[in-house]
C-alpha cells in the first residue's frame, strides 16, 4: 500500500511539503480519502515508520524497543534532515 500511495501522490502532483507532513504525522492529520481505493492516504503515509529492522523473539524487550526507536530516528534524520543522528548515541563530545 505504501508504494501505491507514493505512486498516486506523484501522479497527482501532490506537493512535497504535504507528503513530508503525511510521512511524519499522517495519523494526526485530517483523513485524505482516496476516491478509488477508499483508503485514508494520510494514514498510509505513516507506514514507513514500521519499515525498520525487527528482531525475532528478543531476549530483552526494552532493549529491542530502544533499538527500534533508534533506527526510526536514524532513518528520519537521514531522509529529512540530511544528517546522521545515530552517532550521538555513543559520542557525547561536541564534534
Amino acid at each position: 500500500w505504501f508504494r501505491d500511495y507514493l505512486i498516486r501522490a506523484w501522479n497527482q502532483s501532490r506537493p512535497l511539503n504535504q507528503l513530508i507532513r503525511e510521512h511524519i504525522a499522517g495519523d494526526l492529520m485530517p483523513p485524505r480519502m482516496d476516491a478509488e481505493s477508499k483508503l485514508n492516504q494520510s494514514l498510509i503515509a505513516t507506514t514507513h515508520w514500521r519499515m525498520v529492522f525487527h528482531g525475532f523473539s528478543p531476549v530483552d524487550a526494552m532493549e529491542e524497543r530502544v533499538r527500534f526507536t533508534d533506527d526510526q530516528i536514524n532513518t528520519f534524520s537521514k531522509a529529512f534532515l540530511g544528517i546522521t543522528l545515530s552517532c550521538a548515541r555513543c559520542h557525547d563530545h561536541k564534534f
